[in-house]
This record gives structure tokens, sequence and C-alpha cells, in this order.
């Protein structure tokens, strides 16, 4: 991973652990906030929390700078990683590691949950995250929409999901600008069903004007999943064709685990 950076690998891979998609080169820096959405039962708390896992690991996330409040841990010492979600979507999906990894490892200590009831703490937690006493090395929303009621109307939904997204873009740039670092927003979500595709496309247009860069997951847990850039994606014209066209396979049987990597055309 480079500093500051993340890839392939900082989702899929335990860190320092050989992966095939180590061979993936890394996100540009400048694409910060991403978003991952797929399925349900595509894993994506579990990537989530992998790559929590992988910021907190990083050297890039060594706290050797102030934080936001001028005020840092011993130099050298991991920067939080803060993890922003409802309690029951947690319960309901539990996250799996890759092979070899544990939540009794030290790492995990610095991986801070924030467990919120909706989206107006949401963007309360947002709008106050320049007085968090050092900044984070990351920032990680899992089940963006189950924040929101189910019973909200279109318009109101669209709307409020707009002024969450804005405020989470802003607390964590105030965030980069105290540390230094790229300080990622990674943002998942589940893919509505078939039968919701219209008013799918539509929240997509409001998410991709925050989260420029899309990772979809594919597939299903029983045959295999897919993790790659979405082609409609605001940020794919940008990124090298390696990238463009990079497929992670990677399976959630037994645990986390990638089985392989090809590269084919996604548009």
């Amino acid at each position: 991973m480079s500093a500051g950076g993340y890839s392939y690998a900082t989702l899929l891979s335990a860190p320092h652990a050989e992966s095939p998609a180590r061979a993936v080169a890394p996100f540009p820096k400048q694409l910060s906030n991403c978003l991952v959405y797929g399925p349900a039962g595509s894993g994506l708390s579990s990537l989530a929390a992998m790559f929590a896992l992988n910021m907190v690991a990083s050297p890039s996330s060594a706290a050797d700078q102030p934080g936001a409040a001028g005020v840092a841990p011993a130099a050298g010492s991991p920067r939080d990683v803060v993890v922003l979600t409802m309690r029951t979507h947690m319960e309901a999906r539990p996250p799996a590691l890759a092979p070899g990894m544990d939540h009794t490892h030290p790492w995990f200590k610095s991986i801070k949950i924030r467990y919120l009831a909706s989206y107006v703490e949401l963007k309360q937690y947002a709008g106050c995250m320049h007085l968090l006493p050092a900044a984070p090395a990351a920032v990680v929303v899992d089940g963006l929409l189950s924040f929101f009621r189910p019973d909200m109307d279109k318009k109101s939904k669209e709307r409020e999901l707009a002024k969450t997204l804005a405020m989470l873009a802003d607390g964590v740039g105030s965030a980069r600008v105290a540390s230094g670092c790229a300080c990622p927003l990674l943002v998942t979500d589940e893919a509505p069903a078939a039968e919701a595709e219209p008013t799918s496309k539509h929240f997509m247009y409001v998410l991709q004007r925050w989260l420029p860069l899309v990772l979809e997951v594919k597939g299903s847990a029983k045959t295999g999943l897919t993790l790659s850039a979405s082609p409609t994606c605001p940020a794919f014209a940008s990124m090298q064709p390696q990238l463009q066209m990079a497929q992670v396979h990677f399976s959630m049987l037994a645990s986390l685990a990638v089985t392989g990597v090809e590269y084919a055309s996604n548009t």
C-alpha cells in the first residue's frame, strides 16, 4: 500500500500477507472518497473491517504530526480508524477476517467503532469531526442507507443523503488538513433489489457526487465474488488501464480470501 493511499489488497488481504491482490496498482491518492457496494451477503462489512485494519497497520497512519486540536499520540504509534455504523447493521452482518487474523490482535485497539442511531447522529458526528483529539487514519461508514428510515419519502431521503454526504466529506476534509495525511473516506452500502432499480440509479447519482470512486462487488458467497471498479463512476476515466480492467476474485465461504486476479474490459 502506498503511503497515504490504498488498493484492492487494503480491502481484501491481511496486513503484510502475501496476496494476488497486491499485484494490482494502488488507487491514485486523490481518489480518497470511495463507495463499495454490492448485493446483500457479499461481504461488504468484511471488506470495511479489513480496510480499517490495513489502514491502522499502514506506516502512513503513524501519528507523528499534531492532530486537529494540536494533540497527538506518541510518535510512531498508529492513528485510530473511525468506523461509523448502526448496531443493528453490525450485528446482522458480523465481519469475517482474512486467515491468520483474529480480534485479539493489538491493531484492533486502534479501530474505534461508533454506533449511531440515525442519519441525524451521523451528520452531527461529521460536523464535530474537527474536534477529535487526533485526526484519524481513515473514516469508514458501513451501511450508509441503513441510517435512513425505510419509510422516508424519496425526496426527503435524497435531500438528507446529500446533506449527510456533504458533511462527511467536509469533516474528513478537515481531518486531512489537520494531519497532512490522506485520511480516506470509505462508505459501504448494499445494492437495492432489482425492483428498486430506477430509485437506486437516482441515489447512485447522489452518492457519486461525493464518492467519485465506486467499487462494485458482483456474484454471491456460494459461487464466488468479484470486486472491480464501476465503469460508470466519475473516477473511472482518470484511472490507469490496469485499474480499469482489474477484477479481483475472492471467497467468503470460511474466511475472507482472495482467489485470483484477472484483467478484462469493464466497459
